[in-house]
């Protein structure tokens, strides 16, 4: 008897820094996925969604002064925020 194996589900991550072309690969592999049929279900992190963690993180990083929080912050301690986003998001 041959018994199917249930689908698993594949996690494909892109990461670099900003303008690197990372949401043109996703897009473009989203495209090849879904026309041969897979289900493709394509994110980034950190959000922007208004109120959300992930969008105070990514004002903090890309324009702090609009933050309005923080004067000051390292870049450890940004990277550090981004595993928070991303632990958020999921």
């Amino acid at each position: 008897m041959n018994e199917s194996k249930p689908l698993r589900g594949q996690l494909i991550v892109f990461e670099g820094v900003d303008g690197v072309g990372k949401s043109t690969l996703c897009a473009r592999l989203s495209s090849i996925l879904s026309k041969n049929g897979t289900a493709v279900l394509a994110t980034s992190f950190p959000g922007r969604e208004p109120g959300s963690l992930e969008d105070l993180i990514y004002k903090l990083h890309h324009t702090p002064e609009k933050a309005g929080v923080i004067a000051e912050i390292t870049p450890a301690s940004i990277q550090a925020l981004h595993a928070a986003a991303h632990i958020n998001a999921i």
